[in-house]
This record gives structure tokens, sequence and C-alpha cells, in this order.
């Protein structure tokens, strides 16, 4: 146990290091709004379950350490000042964390494509400062107007949505197909829109997934992904 919350701790602190060189010029604010539906082929149902499920053990297996790490003492002494220089900011996580609970036991299953994007968007947009801040949004409106009253109200640069999420079948496999969006608040307008296509099939590494719609649901993010970023 020691051991495991240690190597939480020091990928903690790595990030923190890789975060103080600058790599992007400009900090912004992009709001991914959860998609309202999809439609599935009917084979696909039974599998909805275990998405919800998966999500929702994953987002109490965090806590958990996060809280076990917060009240953690146990560090070789060369760690322990920059480990409560953390602390306050591990304990405000931990806040965050707890506040989305409500959030969470409302989980689609077709909540997992704004949820694994604004995962991948977080992590590669704040290798470097200045860091990003990309929040997941309840679903709304993406009339022009309404998307240009969001980003003014939330002060947010861009507003990237998912539209048309549907599977297909190809080869007796099925696709998974959507269409990504983004709204750009000093343009008013959008400046990006593009169909991609996500298969059934396991890519390894941060794209691993381990049944056919949970596939569909990580390369259909992998392949939107790949062409936002760096948008």
């Amino acid at each position: 146990m020691k051991q495991h919350l240690l190597c939480i701790y020091l990928l903690c602190l790595s990030w923190t290091v890789l975060s103080a060189q600058n790599k992007f010029p400009k900090a912004f604010k992009m709001l991914v709004l959860k998609p309202d539906t999809a439609i599935l082929e009917k084979s696909l149902y039974p599998e909805t379950d275990s998405i919800v499920m998966g999500y929702k053990q994953r987002y109490y297996q965090q806590l958990r350490q996060m809280d076990e790490l917060m009240n953690f003492q146990d560090f070789p002494k060369e760690l322990k000042k920059s480990m409560e220089k953390e602390k306050t900011a591990l304990i405000k996580a931990v806040e965050v964390m707890k506040s989305k609970e409500p959030e969470i036991k409302q989980f689609k299953y077709f909540h997992a494509i704004s949820a694994y994007s604004s995962e991948f968007y977080n992590t590669y947009y704040n290798e470097y400062k200045p860091i990003a801040e990309v929040l997941e949004w309840p679903n709304q409106s993406t009339k022009l107007s309404d998307l240009a009253s969001l980003a003014i109200a939330q002060n947010a640069d861009y507003v990237l949505f998912f539209e048309n999420i549907h599977t297909e079948i190809r080869e007796e496999w099925p696709l998974l197909k959507l269409k990504t969006t983004i709204y750009s608040k000093k343009e008013s307008k959008i400046i990006f829109s593009e169909e991609t296509i996500g298969d059934h099939l396991s890519e390894g590494g941060q794209w691993t997934c381990d049944a056919i719609l949970h596939c569909l649901f990580v390369n259909g993010v992998k392949t939107s992904t790949e062409l936002v970023f760096p948008f």
C-alpha cells in the first residue's frame, strides 16, 4: 500500500514538474457538452450497463485513492516538504471530486464520449503551462445563439459538442460514427466540424478497451481527438 501511494504521489509530482515548461502560447477554457443520446445496434444494448458500471467504479476507486493519499504520512523525508505544499491542492481536488457524485449517479452510457474526451484534452493540453481548463458540461441547445450565450456566461473560449452518434454494421462488425463540432467565442462561429469513425478493436496503451461497445466509444473518441488536438 505504501509503495502504491508513493507511486501515485510521484506521478502527480512529475506532472507538476512537466507543467513548468511552456509549450502553448495561451491558456483557454473549453466546455465539452454531454451528448443527449446515441443510436446503437440492438445487439449492443446489453453492454450499456457495463459502460455505466465501469465508469462509476472508476470514479469511486479514484476517490478512495485520493483520500488515502491525502491521509498518507509515511513519505521519505526528502518528499515531506513538497508533499505538504501539494496537500492543499489535493484537498481541493477531493472536494471537487466529491461534489460531482450526484452527477456521477446520473451518468448515461453515451456520456462516455464526452467523459473520455474531456479526460484526453485535460491530459494533453495541460502537459505544459499555461494550463487549459476543459470542463464536461450538461447538454444544451447547439444553436449558434445558444452556444454564444453559453460561452459568454461561462467565459469559455470554445464549446465542443457531438452530434449523430450512431453505430453501423460493416462487414459483420459494428462501427461508431459521430460528428465533433467546435464553436469559437472569439470568432462567433463554428470553426471545426468533422465526422469520424471508431472501430471495435483495442488499440492498446491509453486506448485499451475490453468489450465491443467500450472499444467503439474509446476509438470514437480517439479518432475525434486526433483531429481536434491541437486545433
